[in-house]
């Protein structure tokens, strides 16, 4: 039976993502789950994990079930013990009935969905996958991590997800608000230029150069924050 700390499976986003953190982190590549006090670590994790030991043939192994995915689930370690991933497939993907928790952990690493169970309760858990390697990088054990995200009602997920979407589309708005306005502004100082004098004039077009430059690289990085600076783009802040 699960200790009392554990009888909830419920923790925060932030709580849980810091959890997950800690597990990966202290997974030993070389030596795995063997260590008594890895073990002891994922003992008192309050996310349900197993790992299952990848075998030369056939299919990986669960060799390991922490006490919280006891309370989640209500398998024993005894039912476990020796199953393969299938014996989740009675948790199935959100959005694609299709597609079973035992399948879809066989192929993702990191996040692997949002999954729900009719039995022996409702629950809707958020999985996550991670590989321990041996001494020669080769997969050795894979861990997966369940966190019972049940009372976290799916309309206000959706609703969140609406907040993002309405967020990005008003950014985008704003980007395209300021590029057309540098583009005015470059417009406004070059047709100045044309009713001054020489020295003025030579003035007037650095400043709508530099303008006009802040302008392309602005549209660089709206467009592809983490890719590299188009050529037309640097040759226009060289100019600068």
């Amino acid at each position: 039976m699960a200790p009392e700390s554990f009888k909830s499976s419920n923790v925060s986003s932030k709580t849980a993502a810091k959890h997950l953190d800690d597990l990966f982190d202290a997974a030993d590549p070389a030596v795995g789950v063997d260590l008594d006090d890895f073990r002891r670590f994922l003992d008192h994790l309050p996310i349900a994990v197993i790992i299952a030991l990848k075998s030369v043939q056939g299919e990986p192994r669960i060799v390991y079930g922490n006490a919280s995915f006891e309370a989640l689930t209500g398998l024993t370690v005894e039912q476990l013990m020796g199953s393969t991933w299938s014996i989740l497939d009675v948790f199935r993907h959100e959005d694609s009935p299709g597609i079973t928790l035992g399948q879809a952990l066989l192929s993702k690493d990191d996040f692997v969905g949002v999954f729900q169970a009719e039995q022996p309760k409702h629950m809707l858990v958020e999985a996550y996958a991670g590989v321990i390697q041996d001494e020669q990088s080769r997969e050795k054990y894979r861990i997966a991590a369940l966190v019972d995200v049940t009372e976290r009602a799916r309309a206000d997920r959706e609703e969140f997800a609406r907040q993002i979407r309405d967020k990005d589309l008003l950014l985008k708005e704003i980007q395209h608000r300021v590029k057309n306005n540098l583009q005015l502004i470059t417009a406004l100082i070059r047709l100045e230029a044309r009713t001054v004098h020489a020295e003025d004039k030579a003035t007037l077009d650095r400043l709508a150069g530099r303008i006009e430059a802040l302008h392309f690289l602005y549209d660089a990085l709206s467009n592809d924050p983490a890719g590299p600076i188009s050529a037309i783009t640097s040759v226009k802040l060289r100019q600068v």
